[in-house]
């Protein structure tokens, strides 16, 4: 069994911006959630999906942690730890493990986008229901969704040479 120890901003981080497949499909309410209520839905996740593909992992070394990361949060990545790689889903995770008390303790679980694109640009509406309508707005003028968001982008770019 694996210790989970996962400082509480992680877990908020995780359970606010995570996979709906993954951390639930109320994704606008997961933005409101205050520190008890994240607390809750990320043991429920843990217990249920995380800990399970967790434990039966791929184990890897502290240089494809670090390649896999590839950003700020590699700092984290010290000799000494076991790192692990899983996907849960479409989502990949990697997860540091220490050995305490001669237990594996896991107190860093970072996702990992499958496309590291520094051209794409994510935007997160309020609730569901405000992209339900922008996509409408964006088919009834006969474009695709990022299409549109696209065009409006460039097009605010272009107001300031």
């Amino acid at each position: 069994m694996i210790r989970e120890a996962i400082h509480a901003a992680s877990k908020k981080f995780l359970v606010q911006g995570g996979d709906p497949r993954i951390f639930g499909a109320d994704v606008d309410a997961r933005w409101q959630f205050d520190e008890s209520q994240v607390e809750a839905r990320f043991r429920e996740v843990w217990s249920t999906v995380l800990l399970r593909s967790l434990e039966t992992a791929t184990t890897i070394t502290a240089d494809e942690a670090r390649e896999l990361l590839a950003d700020k949060r590699t700092r984290y990545v010290n000799e000494g730890y076991q790192f692990r790689r899983f996907a849960v889903g479409f989502t990949e995770f990697v997860a540091r493990l220490a050995v305490r008390e001669s237990e594996l303790e896991c107190d860093q679980l970072w996702s990992i986008s499958t496309q590291r694109d520094p051209t794409r640009l994510c935007v997160h509406f309020e609730s569901p229901d405000e992209l339900t309508r922008f996509t409408t707005i964006a088919r009834d003028l006969g474009k695709h969704p990022r299409d549109l968001l696209l065009e409006l982008a460039l097009d605010f770019m272009h107001k300031f040479p």
